[in-house]
């Protein structure tokens, strides 16, 4: 069972604890507080670190195929559009992005260095 009570006593987003616990964690940004990157999510999802880049240590990070997990197929299935978006299959939008390297190959100190180089939306090449 999750135990709630760590949620007040956490100061970040609890994200391993909540996967652990079964639950469906959406990756989203907190527009306008922050920008939209959904890489920059990422990154930090998996190192855990402060706005000075001190590390936590809080045991909440979790794995760099978790956090596209969760901007992907668990934000499709929260928004419930798991029939449409959220992965790649015949009937679905052909939504995608093509990344400069494959970012769970690279240890998350380097994940700063994978770069968007291409998007499709429904199929259609929107970027660059």
């Amino acid at each position: 069972m999750f135990d709630m009570g760590l949620i007040g006593r956490q100061p970040f987003m609890p994200l391993r604890a909540l996967l652990d616990a079964g639950l469906v964690v959406a990756g989203s940004s907190d527009a306008p507080v922050v920008d939209f990157d959904p890489l920059r999510g990422i990154r930090c999802a998996v190192e855990r670190k402060t706005a000075k880049g001190r590390p936590l240590n809080d045991g909440q990070q979790v794995t760099v195929g978790e956090a596209l997990e969760m901007y992907t197929v668990h934000a499709a299935r929260s928004g419930g559009l798991e029939e449409e978006v959220g992965t790649l299959a015949p009937g679905k939008r052909a939504d995608m992005v093509v990344l400069s390297k494959d970012p769970t190959q690279w240890p998350p100190s380097d994940l700063a260095q994978v770069n968007v180089v291409r998007t499709i939306c429904g199929g259609v090449d929107v970027y660059p």
